[in-house]
């Protein structure tokens, strides 16, 4: 009898179960895509158009600071009336200036990403819908969180997808859907109202968690920088100001060169 009572409770949670696993399957997909194409293609183009900007005057902030270091090691070196070694100098200044290169070099990289990103070939839009198509379903059935008692070569199999889907290979994406497709999609139903309820609790649990994910990206670099792509407006304002520094810095330094000569000659 109180099986017959339940029964009403277990289908209607089974309904829900599947349904959040549907909601999540598309909200995994919603955020690689996001990680993997959006945000790579939002800071390709940035780097582009402005990111080469900010680099040189990154490049121009830093040699600034360097020389005004310059010139006070040197300006210490005159009031001690000692004399002025100057490869001591400049290996004083790369072992202080140290954590500066290491940004500048990451600033280049980056810009060496989304150059190399940019002659990438383009997939047709049919092959990205049949990326993103294949690859929802290899999430669907391959996903840990989804699937919690998948094997570990499966789970090797999606660690896989992912790379693929990141590296917009089509082929492997084709290979692990052609592997995954015979499989039964339809995983162990429990009939028990506890371990229901559980692991209705854990999916709810987890949309939550990607839904943050999501709006975490939408609110972090580099998809904040999408603004200044999607308005002009703002585009041009923004490198106006970046133009305006550059060119006061580089007077500033050009003032600390000449300075340095003067104390070197003196």
């Amino acid at each position: 009898m109180s099986n017959i009572i339940e029964f009403p409770d277990i289908k209607k949670l089974q309904e829900e179960i599947k349904k959040l696993k549907d909601d999540l399957n598309d909200k995994f997909l919603e955020r690689d895509v996001l990680k993997f194409n959006i945000c790579e293609n939002i800071k390709m183009e940035y780097m582009l158009s402005i990111g080469n900007l900010e680099l040189k005057l990154y490049e121009l902030y830093t040699e600034y600071l360097r020389l005004r270091r310059k010139r006070d090691i040197i300006q210490t070196y005159i009031n001690r009336q000692e004399k002025i070694d100057i490869e001591d100098v400049e290996q004083e200044l790369d072992n202080e200036f140290i954590e500066y290169q290491k940004k500048l070099e990451d600033k280049i990289r980056d810009i060496n990403k989304a150059i190399k990103r940019s002659n990438l070939e383009t997939l047709p839009s049919e092959s990205v819908e049949e990326i993103k198509k294949k690859y929802k379903k290899i999430v669907k059935m391959l996903h840990p969180d989804l699937n919690p008692n998948i094997s570990e070569t499966d789970k090797m199999l999606f660690i896989n997808a992912v790379e693929s889907y990141k590296n917009g290979n089509l082929e492997n994406i084709r290979i692990i859907y052609e592997i995954i497709e015979g499989k039964d999609i339809e995983l162990e139903t429990s009939n028990s109202l506890k371990e229901l309820k559980s692991e209705k609790n854990r999916l709810d649990s987890l949309l939550e968690k990607i839904n943050q994910e999501i709006d975490e990206i939408k609110n972090s670099y580099p998809y904040i920088l999408k603004q200044y792509l999607d308005n002009e407006e703002k585009k041009e304002n923004l490198i106006a100001e970046i133009m305006e520094n550059i060119s006061d810095y580089q007077e500033a330094v050009d003032a600390l060169q000449e300075r340095i000569k003067e104390l070197l000659e003196n």
